[in-house]
């Protein structure tokens, strides 16, 4: 009975995070144009907050697995990272909020691979991917309202970016307090499961060559995922000219499409093979690039978010499935922290390659025309490198 209300507030705290990231994130980037940030300062804000939130997560994993303090890493994270949204509505300086911005990934990123970690030692087994296709359902649902409230409120007259990062900071601190007052206790004991592959301790790799492999194809599809980020942050505010309440409403959209499709989609994800699921959802996710590139107008750009919400839910799905089904049960913070590193790493390179690309192009073209140059780039890369699945059955 006791695992099956920790299960519920695992599920709440999911929901929590997921207004915090919904209420913030989307608008992070917007926010920066609003304060002055070049092309180059949106490059850098995307690159090194990505980076630093994956790069942490290496020490968080390895510290919380070593410990055995999964609910405290979850707290700190949650109470750090809420209260730094204070300073970053006071400054009205581009450099100053790059730096909060960042400084809040290294806190976010004390959550992630504990999260999981813990999951995995009150959740069943059996129910894992049950569980991940739950958590991500209800990721998308928070996302959605917490997106589209930014966006109404901005919409009726109040100042969208100040909604949604006070709705962050209290979403965050109240998910800190679930995991305090519903979780309990630590879990000391963990029994290694003997038909487990052999775990990576300390970076020193000991021929895990299925996820070593897994890590390659991930990271290789992030570098020209992210490659676009950039851009489609310039193409809502310069070249399309969008409000924040349209903005929301391609987030919103997106989300909503997500979480109707692994609702529906549930039992059938239990049993459908990961790679393929991976192979259809990131060679899919090429469609983005491609129609901000080709047609930058809100009602396609709408259409276009309906259709990729489904595949980035789907690949999201599949991701957290594979880490939970086929890493040591001993070491799962250690793990996700690795995997999380290796696709930080790709987050890092790839904004910074697009932002430089479109620099470079914009001194010889005009910005709507280089920048389709770039989306193409990242269309292809996301094409090839996701039909890199197909060479690797999971099972």
């Amino acid at each position: 009975m006791k695992s099956h209300s920790i299960e519920r507030a695992l599920y709440l705290k999911s929901l929590l995070d997921s207004v915090y990231y919904g209420a913030s994130s989307p608008f992070i980037p917007i926010y920066a144009v609003h304060l002055g940030a070049t092309i180059l300062q949106i490059s850098f804000l995307f690159a090194l907050s990505n980076f630093t939130l994956n790069l942490s997560q290496i020490l968080w994993g390895y510290l919380s697995d070593k410990f055995r303090k999964r609910i405290l890493f979850i707290i700190l994270g949650n109470i750090i990272s809420s209260m730094l949204f204070i300073p970053i509505l006071l400054t009205n300086s581009p450099e100053i909020f790059i730096v909060l911005v960042i400084a809040q990934s290294i806190a976010n990123s004390m959550t992630i691979p504990t999260f999981i970690a813990y999951s995995t030692e009150v959740v069943d087994e059996k129910k894992w991917r049950r569980f991940s296709s739950r958590v991500n359902s209800l990721t998308y649902i928070g996302w959605v309202m917490a997106t589209l409230t930014v966006g109404l409120s901005s919409h009726i007259g109040f100042n969208g970016f100040e909604v949604g990062f006070k709705l962050a900071l209290f979403c965050g601190l109240m998910s800190g307090l679930i995991i305090a007052l519903c979780c309990g206790r630590e879990q000391r004991k963990v029994q290694k499961i003997n038909n487990y592959k052999h775990s990576l301790i300390l970076l020193g790799v000991k021929k895990n060559n299925g996820f070593i492999h897994f890590i390659f194809i991930s990271s290789s599809f992030c570098v020209f995922m992210s490659l676009a980020w950039p851009l489609f942050t310039i193409t809502q505010t310069e070249i399309a000219s969008l409000s924040l309440f349209e903005i929301s409403l391609l987030d919103a959209v997106s989300g909503i499409s997500g979480a109707l499709s692994l609702s529906i989609l549930e039992r059938w994800l239990c049993r459908v093979s990961l790679w393929r699921l991976l192979t259809f959802s990131s060679t899919s996710l090429t469609l983005l690039p491609l129609f901000y590139a080709l047609t930058p107008e809100f009602s396609i750009l709408f259409l276009i978010h309906l259709t990729t919400g489904i595949s980035s839910a789907l690949y999201d799905s599949s991701i957290l499935s594979y880490i939970m089904e086929n890493t040591p049960i001993e070491e799962k913070g250690f793990y996700t922290a690795l995997y999380n590193f290796s696709t930080g790493s790709a987050f890092l390179v790839g904004p910074f390659v697009g932002g430089l690309l479109l620099e470079h192009l914009t001194s010889i073209l005009p910005l709507a025309e280089a920048i389709v140059y770039v989306y193409i780039i990242s269309a292809a890369g996301r094409l090839l490198t996701g039909l890199l699945y197909l060479t690797f059955n999971f099972n």
